[in-house]
């Protein structure tokens, strides 16, 4: 499902005012339409060519260069070795990386990717850089899930070594009509849990709670 012009905001606003997005390097590894970094240009003010468009559909790195003309695209099979094998393609760490992130390849839930993308994010993310991303929300129950490691407690990963700065469970109503589940989180990468975490339920209510 592709992201929104008015998602793509939302998702860029929910670190706007922790990092001067204007200067960063984004990387969107599941670049789809573009949408979310042809906001970052245009609305933002990001330099294009700090831009990297991951994708395993060709026809979706094809458009990030229609597009935008992005210079960065890395192409990869939508398989553990092809995720890894994009992180590995990255030279340097990022400062962002959103994106909404592929699921599955089938019907079934033995071939999950999600939890790949998300556990591997550090490699791909600087000390102190954030990850913004769009899953299904399984990962927030606590229940260990296949990773590119082996079956790992993600709640657990970003609310130890990582700092869970939100989980946004209101961006369901930004896909009307798609039967799955989402959650869209906040994510400091490499900065151990300061404790609190901003919730959005899906009727927009806020709190904070410790999720340790």
């Amino acid at each position: 499902v592709n992201v929104t012009s008015e998602l793509a905001e939302k998702m860029l606003n929910k670190i706007n005012n922790n990092v001067d997005i204007s200067s960063c390097s984004i990387l969107d590894t599941s670049c789809g339409n573009a949408e979310i970094q042809v906001v970052a240009v245009e609305k933002f003010g990001v330099d294009r060519d700090n831009l990297i468009s991951a994708d395993f559909k060709k026809i979706n790195t094809l458009t990030a260069t229609k597009r935008l003309n992005v210079k960065n695209i890395i192409d990869y099979d939508a398989t553990k070795e092809g995720i890894l094998h994009m992180t590995n393609s990255i030279k340097n760490k990022v400062d962002v990386e959103i994106t909404n992130d592929p699921f599955k390849l089938g019907k079934g839930n033995s071939d999950q990717l999600y939890p790949i993308f998300m556990h591997s994010s550090p490699q791909r993310i600087k000390t102190g850089g954030y990850r913004v991303c769009i899953d299904p929300p399984t990962w927030t129950s606590g229940t260990k899930q296949v990773t590119d490691s082996g079956r790992v407690n993600l709640l657990e990963f970003f609310t130890t070594e990582h700092n869970l700065l939100e989980l946004d469970y209101s961006v369901n109503n930004d896909f009307p009509g798609i039967g799955s589940q989402f959650v869209s989180s906040v994510i400091q990468i490499g900065i151990p849990y300061q404790g609190s975490t901003k919730i959005t339920t899906v009727d927009g209510q806020e709190f904070y709670a410790n999720l340790a």
